[in-house]
């Protein structure tokens, strides 16, 4: 069948959508820089939501009053965080982590817990030893001058040594650091808590003090105290003044090391002075001010402050001006099309494309129709050259087809969360969906451009187990040595937002269904005798049947420990489930062995099924130690019990509800009201997004093409599966492997699916899994998404008969 139709009607309501979408985006007033006049010696300001420009009923990340600033008689700007609710981040070229509120302990240091609790007497905290070691003693002065000094807490070798043993029904925490010598030496570690009546392996408790009162930090070769859910006060041991942790000042233009950003929750600022005056730019986030709202902007308290105001528009209009700016870009974008005209071939052109887009956040980082033109140039011609090369047929044309709905799906679903937003932050992480996903399709565009052939040869190398010795040496050592490399990176320097702003564990999911496919290609093979290598040489074949299954225990652990949730276990569950299923039956068609251990199978998805059965109705039976993340079962088990901790979960319930048929809006775009106060809603629940805006007509679109999605990655597997048959034994290796891959990976992808809905609908407890190509994932479309397409389509025309 000839998918081309769909494809055509797919883009003709892209372009559509983008144009409404474009058009009916509101607009509004944002800060473009904020001036702060101050010389030398004059009385210091604070500055708070009114002089950031930010609205006070936005959850915006200024406080009332956030920072208090003071020049001092030198001419230098010193800064303080004033605000007990929101932390400031002041990063620096040695330090790219810095926050303000912070107390590094040295010998002497006396800290005064200022607790109602204990009326008689502030409890008071000495540092003993700062050598290698932290030893805290604890002072209580009673109104008749006695002390006690009973309690004392010392942290060496790792371990939190204290005068009470820890209580056995402790919450099991996780151990500050593995590897504490590997750990980036500007990088925090929390050590341990003070506060809190029962002491445990990382909370020492002090009487009066609630829990988490204070954290005691490791960074830079030096323990520092970090405020909690207490009050306090500090004393340096040759100083008779005590400070609070509003009274701590940080030098913000230090010569050595100054600071070169502001970290206001969201909102970064980037600082500049020059003479008597200092100036904030916001490069990310900050609240947008409707017409309807311009009236209501609040003036700035000090008249030392002024805010300069723009325009946010989103005129479709822009599409002109980056080019209109920049002739030079026009120059190349010529020269690339006449080379591709002269050596009739779109590779010129396109790589000057790429790389145009790739540097677009550098080049135009003000117009976002730039980059949705090159997404929609990027995908329509690709379709173009598909369709004329008569590749749009069967499940390859269905594959490419449906993935391109999807990707323009979710280019306006998150186009709307950000022009639709309140916040411009909304807006970037838009443009950042946007410029990934325009990056794949012009990298898609030039895979299109490589012969069925070469995608054989390379399948047929990834599993040939005569190839040359080299070539074994490469394919058993590259695979261990990146895969452990991405892991220790993840698991040391990451957490479960990943390294910085990528996830490079996303790609071990990809790599896990790659390995899980060879191991069972060999095994098949050697169950089926189909050559004479298996055979012969039985050490060999063991060493290339186990290596690829001992890497996947290996990687699917340290999954689990680097994600540090309990999704992976879903998602490693339905990959091998479904595997085993398939690779049980005899390839030679003895049946009896399947039969048992199908049905041994089938009673183990049975019992998990069963699981959550139990879970949902007696939640409370439930040993919690078995799970790293218990209180999202018990969230979802139990949602109006958990108030509290199931807010989100309960969130997203009442929004998606709202949605109705057709949407909570009438209009499907302009302002997107109450839901954009839903955390997570750009990536854990953007089906809720999705309901809400677009109602259920508009998500069983999604739906929909979600199923022909994983359809037709099961129809291309169950295709090169027969086409191997009659192929010689390379090729019917390549084709086994390639069968069982994409079956894995189309388990993958409707177990990221499930769980995104499964957030939303209730079906599952929440997991922090993406919904693919459609929630703001850069790294899971990157490294998952984006390979595990291109396996599809390769294979997928290695089989083709129109090409």
């Amino acid at each position: 069948m000839n998918w081309s139709w769909l494809a055509v009607i797919i883009l003709i309501l892209f372009v559509g959508g983008t144009w409404h979408m474009l058009e009916q985006a509101p607009t509004g007033k944002l800060v473009s820089k904020i001036q702060i006049t101050l010389p030398p010696a004059s009385e210091p300001l604070i500055i708070g939501y009114k002089e950031l420009g930010q609205r006070l009923d936005s959850k915006s990340t200024a406080a009332k009053n956030h920072l208090r600033i003071r020049r001092a008689s030198n001419g230098h700007w010193w800064i303080a965080n004033i605000s007990s609710q929101k932390r400031v981040d002041a990063p620096t070229t040695s330090q790219p982590t810095r926050y303000l509120q912070r107390w590094q302990l040295d010998i002497g240091d006396q800290i005064r817990l200022l607790t109602p609790m204990v009326r008689s007497a502030h409890p008071t905290v000495t540092v003993i030893d700062t050598d290698k070691k932290l030893v805290l003693q604890l002072e209580n002065s009673t109104q008749t001058g006695s002390q006690n000094t009973r309690y004392q807490a010392s942290w060496i070798n790792n371990k939190l040594h204290q005068t009470q043993p820890p209580f056995i029904g402790c919450h099991k925490d996780n151990p500050p650091w593995l590897w504490p010598y590997l750990r980036p030496n500007h990088q925090e570690i929390k050590l341990f808590t003070i506060g809190g009546r029962i002491p445990c392996r990382y909370r020492w408790p002090v009487p009066g003090v609630p829990s988490n009162g204070a954290y005691i930090l490791w960074r830079n070769g030096k323990y520092w105290l970090a405020p909690g859910r207490a009050k306090f006060r500090m004393s340096r041991v040759d100083s008779t003044s005590w400070q609070s942790f509003a009274e701590l000042e940080t030098l913000l233009d230090d010569p050595t090391n100054p600071t070169y950003k502001l970290i206001l929750g969201r909102t970064h600022y980037i600082p500049t002075w020059q003479q008597d005056t200092l100036t904030l730019t916001p490069i990310n986030g900050g609240d947008i001010w409707p017409q309807s709202m311009l009236q209501k902007r609040s003036l700035p308290r000090d008249p030392r402050v002024q805010i300069y105001w723009y325009t946010n528009n989103s005129d479709i209009s822009d599409v002109w001006k980056p080019l209109m700016a920049s002739p030079w870009i026009v120059a190349i974008l010529i020269l690339g099309l006449l080379s591709s005209i002269i050596l009739w071939t779109p590779v010129p052109l396109t790589i000057i494309s790429l790389s145009l887009t790739w540097a677009s956040p550098l080049i135009t980082p003000e117009s976002q129709t730039w980059l949705l033109l090159s997404l929609f140039i990027a995908w329509c011609w690709g379709s173009d050259l598909l369709l004329r090369t008569k590749r749009l047929h069967g499940a390859v044309g269905l594959l490419w087809t449906t993935a391109m709905g999807l990707i323009l799906f979710g280019c306006l679903i998150q186009g709307q969360l950000g022009l639709g937003s309140g916040n411009a932050k909304w807006l970037l992480i838009a443009k950042s969906h946007w410029w990934i996903l325009a990056c794949a399709g012009w990298i898609l565009l030039l895979l299109t451009q490589i012969k069925p052939i070469y995608w054989k040869i390379l399948a047929i190398l990834l599993v040939e187990p005569n190839a040359h010795k080299s070539w074994h040496l490469i394919r058993a050592i590259l695979p261990w040595i990146a895969g452990i490399f991405v892991l220790i990176l993840q698991i040391v320097f990451g957490s479960e937002e990943g390294i910085g702003k990528m996830q490079p564990v996303e790609g071990i999911k990809t790599f896990s269904a790659l390995l899980l496919a060879f191991g069972a290609q060999r095994l098949q093979a050697k169950r089926a005798g189909l050559d004479d290598a298996y055979r012969n040489m039985p050490g060999f074949f063991v060493t290339l049947l186990m290596g690829p299954v001992i890497l996947f225990i290996i990687f699917s652990i340290g999954l689990l420990l680097a994600v540090r949730d309990h999704s992976p276990v879903f998602i490693l569950l339905l990959l091998i489930i479904p595997i085993l299923w398939i690779l049980i039956p005899h390839p030679l068609g003895l049946w009896d062995q399947a039969r048992l251990w199908r049905r041994i199978l089938a009673l183990c998805v049975i019992a998990f099924i069963g699981f959550f059965v139990w879970l949902g109705l007696a939640p409370e039976t439930v040993p919690r130690f078995m799970f790293p993340q218990s209180d999202r079962l018990m969230v979802w088990a139990q949602p109006r019990i958990f108030d509290s901790s199931g807010y989100q979960f309960n969130m997203a319930q009442k929004f998606a509800s709202l949605g109705g048929l057709i949407g909570q809006n009438r209009n499907l775009f302009g302002w997107n009201g109450n839901i954009m106060s839903l955390p997570m809603v750009h990536n854990d629940f953007i089906g809720t997004f999705v309901m809400n805006r677009f109602g259920s007509v508009g998500s069983l679109l999604l739906l929909g093409l979600q199923l022909l999605y994983t359809g037709a990655l099961f129809a291309i597997s169950s295709a090169i599966n027969d086409w191997s048959k009659s192929q010689n034994f390379p090729e019917q290796r390549a084709g086994v492997f390639l069968a069982f891959t994409l079956f894995a990976v189309a388990w993958l992808f409707l177990a990221h699916w499930l769980i995104a809905w499964g957030n939303v609908l209730g079906l599952l407890p929440v997991m922090g899994q993406p919904m693919t190509f459609i929630a703001a994932g850069n790294s899971h479309i990157l490294f998952f998404a984006l390979p595990c397409l291109v396996l599809g389509l390769g294979t997928g025309w290695i089989g083709c008969k129109e090409w």
